[in-house]
């Protein structure tokens, strides 16, 4: 999200509209950032590990937990989907990636982005708010703002089909993208 509101702003002849999904350009505060990047610090060091990755799939419930702050839905927590997921937060460059959009201040300029925007939130997400989605969407001038039921983090995978058609809808909206 940070990355394509940057590219927006700093490209709006090349920017015909945006998508923006359960995050980036939103502003946190200060505790929040220090619990979400100390959380990715630990999480990142444990998800290196292969026997803990192992551990976390191969037993349903460890997989439930260590996926309940993305999905609500236990049935998506796939041992397949836990083991792409968990094995991403092993990645090098992980935190620093996740300090530096915290950082950019993106989201104090969204007034300037002219581009439409769709905001594509699950309505119970635990990391990025939905009060944070509406507070961004309340500064893009051509914004909506789409809440899926039901869902946290990761619309795409709890609602994969509603998703899509929200997608395809906006894109659909718009002749010549």
């Amino acid at each position: 999200g940070v990355v394509a509101m940057r590219f927006a702003l700093e490209h709006p002849e090349r920017t015909a509209s945006l998508i923006l999904l359960d995050g980036g350009g939103v502003k946190m505060t200060a505790l929040r950032l220090r619990m979400v990047v100390g959380s990715l610090v630990v999480i990142n060091a444990l998800m290196g590990r292969p026997a803990v990755v192992r551990a976390l799939v191969r037993r349903p419930w460890l997989r439930r937990a260590a996926m309940a702050g993305f999905v609500r839905d236990p049935a998506v927590a796939t041992a397949a989907l836990a083991h792409e997921m968990l094995s991403i937060f092993a990645g090098p460059g992980l935190v620093d990636a996740v300090m530096s959009a915290a950082r950019d201040d993106v989201g104090e300029y969204a007034e300037r982005i002219a581009a439409p925007t769709l905001l594509i939130w699950g309505d119970r997400d635990p990391v990025v708010p939905l009060s944070a989605a509406q507070r961004l969407a309340a500064r893009l001038p051509r914004a909506r703002l789409t809440t899926v039921p039901g869902v946290g983090h990761c619309p795409m995978l709890e609602q994969p089909d509603r998703f899509n058609d929200l997608v395809a809808d906006w894109v659909d909206e718009r002749p010549g993208t």
